[in-house]
């Protein structure tokens, strides 16, 4: 992905993690997309990989409950976030994806056509409708 020197929104974007090791990130999920917290001088906000599917089934709940994630229920919605460790505060890391891998390996797989993309409005959402040249 080139960034452009004049596009702020684009160097915020990339800044913390570099544009290798977010294109490997984003390529290497399937369901699983990055949220890049908007900046703001009022409020520390973190980074998060976040996946949204149509239905909050307390199966997949229940199982989910074996993983360091958090869920929220939104409009009968199920949204699970996996959010940067103590480690590197408000950032993802390696860790964080691959933990978001074996979610979407071991829960997610059979769960396919529930899942909605993207699972968050706005451009810190980072998805193939949004920034498809990270995609390919």
């Amino acid at each position: 992905m080139a960034v452009r020197v004049n596009d702020p929104w684009r160097a915020h974007l990339v800044r913390p993690y570099g544009e290798d090791r977010l294109e490997a990130w984003v390529r290497s999920l399937q369901w699983f997309r990055l949220v890049r917290a908007e900046p703001s001088p009022f409020a520390v906000a973190a980074d998060e990989l976040v996946v949204l599917l149509a239905s909050a089934d307390r199966d997949v709940m229940g199982r989910l409950a074996d993983y360091p994630v958090s869920t929220a229920v939104l409009g009968g919605r199920l949204q699970v976030m996996v959010a940067g460790g103590a480690h590197r505060p408000g950032l993802v890391t390696d860790r964080e994806v691959e933990l978001a891998r074996r979610i979407e390996d071991e829960v997610l797989a059979p769960l396919a056509p529930e899942v909605i993309d993207p699972p968050v409005d706005g451009r810190g959402c980072v998805w193939p409708g949004a920034y498809p040249e990270l995609f390919t």
